[in-house]
């Protein structure tokens, strides 16, 4: 019974220190919404090269399809091109899979940028605080993925 009246305590203590009142600044979010921009323009060109390589290939006449084509870049992860001779490297069908082709490095550079989105946040005081970033975080990350995939990408 003393456990849970620790831990419940505990707990009580805790949300106050989130009920401390901190001025929303939109200036102090910029590192963190640039870091989310940069993750929805990544994700952005991901979705370009896997459903409109065409008008990937028209945007960057001079880019190479072996890394950038998903029809055929898929298969540089493997030694030889083959997937029945197993991974080309150490970590290229997983950790380091973004190193092998233009899809998979997108979308380890957007996962990249939205943990950096997260390191470079300030912290939240409130739930209002917390709403307002998400609503920001999530703008800078939509006004990226139609960068690329809407304007930039045609």
């Amino acid at each position: 019974m003393n456990k849970i009246l620790s831990i419940i305590s505990f707990l009580l203590i805790s949300t106050s220190c989130f009920g401390q009142k901190r001025e929303f600044r939109l200036i102090e979010e910029i590192p963190s919404m640039s870091a989310m921009f940069l993750a929805g323009a990544f994700n952005g060109v991901s979705q370009d090269l896997l459903f409109h390589y065409n008008e990937f290939e028209t945007t960057f006449p001079h880019s190479n399809p072996q890394f950038w084509d998903p029809e055929i870049s898929w298969v540089n992860k493997y030694k030889n091109g083959d997937p029945l001779q197993g991974a080309r490297f150490p970590g290229s069908t997983t950790i380091l899979v973004g190193t092998t082709d233009g899809y998979h490095a997108m979308l380890s550079s957007r996962d990249i940028m939205i943990v950096t989105s997260i390191a470079l946040s300030s912290k939240s005081r409130s739930w209002k605080h917390f709403l307002k970033k998400t609503a920001v975080y999530t703008l800078a990350y939509g006004a990226g993925f139609h960068l690329t995939y809407r304007t930039i990408i045609k």
